[in-house]
């Protein structure tokens, strides 16, 4: 499915130089640990909430996420 690889892709991406990519599921990734990152990342979003107009990966990749589960 060409969804999940492009989700798997920006995991991949996101994950690859942030030191805190050890807490997340090792690869290959099921479909249960896509659910386990993504809590972790909403986690960190809610935590870490500041209003700014910047770009944020984190963000950017639980909304990816989440119209990934709803157009599966």
């Amino acid at each position: 499915m060409k969804n999940s690889e492009q989700l798997r892709k920006r995991t991949r991406k996101l994950l690859r130089e942030n030191p805190t990519k050890y807490a997340f599921p090792e690869e290959p990734w099921e479909e249960d640990d896509f659910d386990e990152i993504a809590h972790i990342i909403e986690t960190y979003v809610l935590a870490e909430r500041v209003i700014t107009d910047e770009y944020d990966p984190w963000s950017d990749w639980l909304d990816r996420f989440r119209f990934y589960r709803a157009s599966a």
